[in-house]
């Protein structure tokens, strides 16, 4: 059940860099400490407090 908020949906958005132990069978190291490393965004419904999407990326770029 979807429930609004002064008419519309009200959700939260975050991202995150989530680090793993290190595995040296990924491709997804980054770093000298030699960090595994997945990026994680998720959408959660505020009033049902639900998580309405996740998506994990393995193929994390650090850009400078």
């Amino acid at each position: 059940m979807i429930i609004l908020y002064q008419g519309y949906r009200l959700l939260a958005i975050d991202g995150s860099d989530l680090s793993l132990p290190y595995n040296p069978n990924e491709n997804n190291v980054v770093g000298k400490n030699y960090v595994s490393t997945l990026h994680l965004n998720t959408a959660f419904d505020v009033e049902t407090k639900q998580f309405v999407m996740q998506l994990f990326k393995k193929d994390l770029v650090k850009k400078r």
